[in-house]
């Protein structure tokens, strides 16, 4: 009975998807959606699967910190292949480079890096396009740059000149205010006039004036010269000879594009502040020619976009249209047929979509695209539509309008985005209060999912690069507070998929993993007072050690390497200060040997009487020597007993049985390969107790992973934590919280809706995957531990648990699942069972 006397139905319904992600508050009582019962009240630090289940998310691996950590920074991927990516950390002043989940260094500890002339105001509207190992990158306070890469530690930043007259000849340069430029033009060129842009090289005396961009003042003709406007050139050196002065599009204040893109071989670029909806196009595979000429289609070309109001292009994105993203709307501009190449003569220019957008690159995700709106809190897939012959742009946020919104609107806003791939299609954003949104893309199951990722710090930018065979590497950079000081890291998270293997979870957040020597097989242990071990090894003396399997004294202690050579080693006690006397240690090796069966059975169709027997097994797969049990023979039972495999095809092999005498093989049997060991057969692996290199989280409590199960939290101290074991894998970090809720639980009554009506759940049964912590209950006061029993030989958990929860009636029954780090979890599906007052 209830609480008001009626009769309680017992329901059990069943949550077998999450991928409808988090969903905004307003859709609480919306229990009429279709994605209603795949969406989450709370899905933070789980990522929804396209499968249906919530994996929590990876740790963040420690890279490095900034130079600068009073400043924020901007992470661009450089992607020349798959076997060549890097990541440009772009800091105020210059340039830092990460590869292989590593800072470049060009000396042992000295990080490499290269002047750039950004602020820190600069770096969220920065632009960027790549065209094999050059990086061009735009924004409005400065003139178009390139970054070149020629090797690994060898990157150049170059001014992009995007010339459109021949170079004239510097003849002479004056040290006055303004700064006097005499000049000869060169054959087909023209005078400048007034408010040109000139890029100047190649003066020898004067050389401030080199690798300048210029305004021209006041142009005399017969000889020509030109005032450089506003420069003066009084305390400068003295011009002795040479130089070039070269008229161009871009450059100087005003006249700096704020979008940059490549579009069927020609350099894109729009958006300067004098001309805010001016599209300009180089000459066809001539990056830095701007030169038009209306009879030649393949030099440079100007199109203006004809708008009600002057809006800046913030984006371009070479697709079949050159795409354009103002601040008023997606446009789309090319050739009055696709199967026409753009000309000067030959373009046009519509706009699709009325909605604006903000000032950073859109992403290209498969055949859409994918921008924030202008106010920042929307994000648009915008696709072709053959139907309406125009792109339509969905908007992908719209089941998750909280999604992007902080507490205060200045808190509120997508300020950084890139694209993930592999191993799950992935959008993430960083949002102006810190937290990482992400969002998972599968347009053709209709699947947007968006989640939040939280650590204890916050993100500032995000950036992904792609690898070869591998999952790609998504980096960022987080501001945390250690020790009361702010502090800036490079991290980035490790891969999603594990493969079971319990010491390879990392669920920890700015964190280091420390691994011992792998362990080695020992082939002799010898009997004398100083104790010799015989083992290829890359160890050094001072190591600790942990042997395993060799039947000695040893296999029970902590030792230390000491007199080690690459094929052996002597052995001292713990604390180093003596040799271990192994005179009286049981020979090793043994010589007694064990062979197991416990291979895959495989199926017998047919034993020959011949000697020997051929035993008929299709596509076996077995070696020669391999042992092997033979069971369940009818017929020729001679043959069930143990043999080894001699003269293998793909489909037979031979027994040593002589059975040309024996009874007939009349069906049945099974063999199971096996394997022969020799007894104790041992091995040693590097262990450590202190684990060193976390100066960048002292005085913070760590999470541990290590091989033998999860350990005690640890304090930083000096750069160390100290262990209360020894371990072979160390993986430590900062903790966080994966929470998890479905909506509220509405699972009918017999007289209509359950909603309103008193409920509660009593027990609970979650499928899970690869797991091995968390803790569930009906809300986040009331959570009770799983016991995963992972034991002295910790591994992960597949398969469902069950357990009673201490829920009370309420009318807004729902469930809580809860991880933290350092323990992996996923959640395929849950089933509570529940009470339904008066139902």
């Amino acid at each position: 009975m209830g609480d008001s006397g009626e009769i309680m139905p017992k329901v059990d319904p069943i949550i077998n998807s999450f991928n409808a992600g988090e969903v905004t508050p307003k859709l609480d009582a919306r229990i009429d959606l279709q994605k209603y019962a795949s969406a989450c009240r709370v899905m933070e630090n789980f990522i929804p699967m396209v499968e249906g289940g919530a994996q929590a998310r990876p740790g963040l691996y420690f890279v490095a910190e900034l130079k600068d950590s009073t400043k924020a920074a901007r992470l661009i991927p450089f992607q020349f292949s798959t076997v060549q990516a890097y990541i440009v950390c772009a800091e105020e002043g210059y340039f830092r480079f990460f590869k292989d989940g590593a800072q470049i260094v060009s000396a042992p500890s000295t990080p490499y890096e290269l002047a750039n002339p950004y602020t820190e105001a600069d770096l969220p509207t920065l632009k960027v396009t790549q065209s094999a190992d050059v990086l061009y990158l735009a924004t409005r306070n400065h003139n178009i740059r390139k970054l070149s890469r020629t090797a690994h530690t060898t990157w150049t930043l170059t001014n992009f000149v995007a010339a459109v007259d021949v170079a004239m000849t510097i003849t002479g340069a004056t040290k006055a205010n303004p700064c006097v430029i005499s000049a000869t033009l060169g054959a087909g060129g023209t005078n400048p006039v007034a408010g040109d842009i000139v890029y100047i090289t190649g003066v020898s005396g004067m050389t401030e004036l080199n690798n300048k961009f210029y305004t021209v003042g006041t142009v005399t003709t017969g000889p020509l010269t030109f005032q450089l406007y506003g420069i003066n050139s009084s305390a400068y050196g003295a011009w002795t000879y040479g130089g070039t002065a070269t008229k161009v599009q871009f450059g100087t204040t005003g006249d700096n594009p704020g979008a940059i893109a490549f579009f069927e071989q020609r350099f894109m670029a729009g958006g300067t502040t004098n001309n805010p909806l001016d599209v300009y196009g180089s000459a066809s595979a001539d990056f830095e020619n701007f030169k038009q000429d209306a009879t030649d289609d393949s030099a440079a070309l100007q199109y203006s976009l004809l708008s009600d109001k002057v809006d800046a292009i913030n984006w371009l994105m070479g697709e079949e249209y050159l795409m354009i993203g103002t601040a008023g709307g997606v446009w789309r501009l090319g050739a009055s047929s696709t199967n026409d190449p753009l000309t000067a003569t030959n373009v046009i220019a519509k706009r699709q979509l009325a909605n604006g957008v903000k000032d950073m690159d859109a992403e290209m995700v498969n055949d859409a695209i994918l921008y924030v709106q202008r106010g920042g809190t929307t994000v648009r897939k915008a696709t072709w539509v053959w139907e309406q012959d125009k792109y339509t742009a969905l908007d992908v946020t719209r089941i998750a309008k909280h999604i992007a919104k902080g507490e205060t609107a200045a808190l509120s806003g997508i300020t950084d985005m890139d694209y993930q791939s592999e191993p799950m299609s992935i959008l993430w954003s960083v949002r102006a209060d810190g937290q990482l949104l992400g969002m998972v893309y599968e347009p053709a199951e209709n699947i947007y999912p968006w989640f939040r990722i939280t650590t204890d710090g916050e993100f500032e930018s995000v950036a992904v690069i792609t690898g070869e065979d591998k999952e790609d590497q998504v980096w960022v950079i987080v501001k945390r507070t250690i020790g009361g000081v702010t502090k800036r890291y490079v991290e980035y998270f490790k891969p999603h998929e594990i493969f079971d293997v319990y010491r390879d979870a990392f669920f920890v957040d700015s964190g280091l993993t420390w691994e011992g020597d792998a362990a080695v097989e020992v082939t002799a242990i010898a009997k004398q007072a100083e104790c010799l071990v015989t083992a290829a090894n890359s160890l050094a003396d001072g190591n600790k050690v942990h042997f395993e399997n060799t039947g000695t004294w040893l296999d029970t202690h902590i030792c230390t390497v000491s007199d080690r050579t690459a094929a052996n080693f002597k052995v001292k006690t713990e604390d180093g200060t003596a040799y271990i006397d192994s005179t009286a240690f049981a020979t090793y090796p043994p010589t007694t040997t064990t062979t197991t069966y416990d291979g895959d059975p495989l199926s017998i169709i047919a034993i020959s009487q011949e000697n020997p027997a051929k035993v008929v097994c299709p596509n076996h797969g077995l070696a020669a020597t391999t042992p092997v049990r033979i069971t369940g023979a009818l017929g020729m039972t001679d043959a069930n007993d143990d043999w080894t495999v001699s003269n293998p095809t793909a489909d037979t092999f031979e027994i040593a049985l002589d059975a040309t005498s024996l009874n007939p093989y009349t069906g049945s049997g099974i063999a199971t390969p096996g394997a022969t060991v020799t007894a104790g057969n041992g091995t040693v692996e590097q262990v450590a107790k202190t684990i060193s290199g976390f100066d960048h989280l002292e005085g913070e409590s760590l999470a541990i992973l290590t091989d033998r199960g999860k350990h005690p939290a640890r304090e930083v101290t000096s750069g160390d934590i100290v262990l209360s074991y020894y371990a072979h894998k160390v993986n430590a970090g900062l903790p966080y919280e994966y929470l998890l809720q479905p909506m509220k639980i509405e699972p009918g009554a017999q007289t209509g809706t359950s909603r309103g009506r008193k409920k509660r759940i009593y027990s609970m049964s979650v499928s899970f995957y690869e797991s091995a912590g968390v803790q569930w209950g009906p809300d986040e006061d009331n959570l009770s531990e799983v016991p995963f029993g992972t034991g002295g030989q910790p591994t992960l958990f597949t398969g469902d648990k069950e357990m009673d929860v201490e829920g009370d009636f309420d009318a807004a029954a729902s469930v809580y699942i809860k991880g933290v780090s350092p323990l992996p979890c996923t959640v395929i599906s849950l089933s509570p069972r529940m009470e339904v007052v008066g139902g």
